[in-house]
């Protein structure tokens, strides 16, 4: 495929509709595939507010950004209080 036209597609379905969530999701795992684990973690951010209680998903994907960032604080906070 072409990554990075995807990117692009992605970053603008971002900034066209903020609140919708499966564009941060899509955005964020095209990144951590590109070795691009801070915007994915921004991105998984943005994710994660919209749904702070989403631990299957969101949680998880910010950490593993962070993690791969080389942000082991924040990742451990990503998962804090996860039942």
């Amino acid at each position: 495929g072409q990554p990075d036209q995807a990117l692009q597609e992605y970053s603008a379905a971002r900034r066209r509709s903020p609140d919708y969530s499966l564009a941060h999701q899509l955005y964020g795992d095209l990144c951590l595939r590109l070795n691009r684990p801070k915007d994915a973690a921004a991105a998984f951010t943005t994710l994660v507010n919209l749904d702070p209680r989403d631990y299957e998903q969101a949680r998880v994907r910010m950490a593993a950004a962070y993690l791969d960032a080389g942000n082991i604080d924040a990742a451990e906070a990503a998962l804090r209080n996860v039942e």
